[in-house]
């Protein structure tokens, strides 16, 4: 007998005896016939809900055996547990008051607008629903016109009555809030709907409670935020910051994909493209090829062959220049870029690559040879004629008059860096080479001195080659 007790007290333990009208029961449906929906909700006899209840537009059934299902405890007439989900119309003829009583939820349907609110059809009766008990945020009448909803009776007098949604759906929020603390987290991956757009970001529904997406974080680009997304759109977005005492989700649209994934594809080292300048500092410029992917120029790859002393002496912010990509790091996410010349085209070579077709034993005074434009400098080019060894063509061996403006500027625009030029060899001293345009195309002006405009002394050819 001790053990049969025992058995049938553990067997006991968690069964509910007393269900008060109105309190809300999560079950399992165990059963279903024709009429009716069989709920275990842990008593000595099951739940019974009227199937009409749960049938969609379509007459479908829209739960089956092992779903769980939440309800109202109504009575226990007729042997059985009575449930509703919700009263329909059909119920509410006859039992608003114990709706009202019990704090079960009716369906009604909204059917249009009124001073301070709208009016709701239930049954046969007219019902009152204030605007500030329709939502819980702000929004027009039209949005609610047509619809079907569930409410909650506040006031009853007679066939008068005052109905509320604001109530039950800050509970579902809360509850839903709950589950999300419980299940949410940075990082995560998460579905919803845009419900709002704002200049400085777009609200997202998610599910009974709102996250928002900063402006900054909807794309890899700046853009305005009805540029990337419209209301009713369903977004794919990351959890990137969570206040649960404030009750704010930040999430970012961007993050979801990489504008990285395809980039070494996309630009491979050699690529000739557009890259608008973005950031300026003092050892190099940082170009964007596109939205979130910058490259970095040095300030080394900025002056076109010659030497500057800042960025901004050749660049500005928001300029469209043409590059040339160096290497890409995938895993550091960097760029290296080069400035381009020649009209947007990178250098045939470098000096580490071109093979000279002139020898040391061919560089004798009076010899003409083909060299590569290797450095502008004010007072001359210098040109590049072996692997191991340049020569001066002096600005006065350049063909430009007596005065030149811009000495620089204009050697830089005749010889471009990385350009092939025919010279004459005018004379090799103490190993510096001297050179001439071929053909006597200098204006044959006496090497040792020249000025420019300005009257500034460029210097003579011994202390120029210092800059070799």
């Amino acid at each position: 007998m001790e053990d049969f007790g025992k058995i049938l007290g553990e067997s006991m333990n968690g069964i509910v005896t007393v269900f008060k009208p109105g309190e809300k029961v999560t079950g399992t449906v165990c059963a279903i016939d024709d009429k009716t929906v069989y709920l275990d909700v842990h008593s000595t006899s099951e739940g019974l809900i009227h199937r009409e209840e749960l049938v969609d537009a379509n007459g479908e059934l829209p739960v089956k055996v092992g779903d769980q299902l939440e309800a109202f405890y109504m009575d226990s007439e007729n042997g059985g547990l009575n449930f509703s989900v919700k009263m329909t119309s059909s119920q509410a003829n006859s039992q608003l008051d114990e709706a009202f009583a019990n704090g079960i939820p009716v369906e009604g349907k909204v059917t249009g607008e009124r001073k301070g609110g709208l009016t709701v059809k239930i049954a046969g009766d007219e019902a009152f629903c204030p605007f500030s008990q329709i939502s819980l945020n702000r929004a027009e009448a039209s949005d609610f016109i047509g619809n079907t909803y569930l409410f909650h009776i506040q006031e009853l007098n007679g066939r008068n009555f005052v109905v509320s949604r604001r109530k039950m759906l800050e509970q579902e929020k809360q509850e839903k809030l709950a589950s999300l603390k419980e299940e949410l987290k940075v990082g995560d991956i998460v579905h919803g709907k845009v419900v709002n757009i704002k200049d400085f970001g777009v609200f997202v529904e998610l599910g009974g409670t709102q996250g928002f997406i900063p402006v900054s974080e909807l794309s890899w680009g700046r853009v305005k935020a009805e540029d990337v997304v419209s209301i009713g759109d369903e977004v794919t977005v990351a959890v990137i910051n969570l206040d649960w005492e404030k009750e704010r989700i930040t999430l970012s649209l961007r993050s979801t994909s990489s504008p990285w994934s395809d980039i070494a594809a996309k630009y491979p080292s050699g690529t000739n493209c557009k890259a608008t300048i973005r950031r300026i500092e003092p050892f190099g410029a940082f170009a964007e090829l596109e939205p979130g992917v910058d490259g970095l120029i040095h300030i080394s790859k900025l002056g076109a062959g010659r030497r500057i002393n800042s960025p901004g002496e050749v660049v500005s912010v928001g300029e469209e220049i043409d590059v040339v990509v160096e290497s890409v790091d995938m895993d550091k996410h960097r760029i290296s870029l080069a400035k381009a010349m020649f009209g947007g085209k990178a250098p045939e070579a470098s000096a580490n690559t071109v093979t000279y077709s002139v020898s040391e034993q061919d560089l004798k005074p009076g010899a003409t040879v083909e060299g590569t434009v290797d450095a502008i400098k004010a007072f001359g080019a210098f040109i590049k004629l072996t692997a191991k060894k340049s020569g001066l063509l002096h600005i006065s061996e350049a063909g430009f008059g007596q005065h030149v403006a811009n000495p620089e500027k204009s050697l830089s625009e005749k010889f471009p860096v990385g350009s092939k030029l025919k010279v004459t060899i005018k004379s090799i001293e103490s190993g510096k080479i001297s050179l001439t345009l071929k053909g006597g195309e200098s204006n044959k002006q006496d090497s040792g001195n020249f000025s420019d405009s300005s009257g500034g002394d460029l210097g003579n050819l011994g202390s120029l080659f210092e800059g070799l």
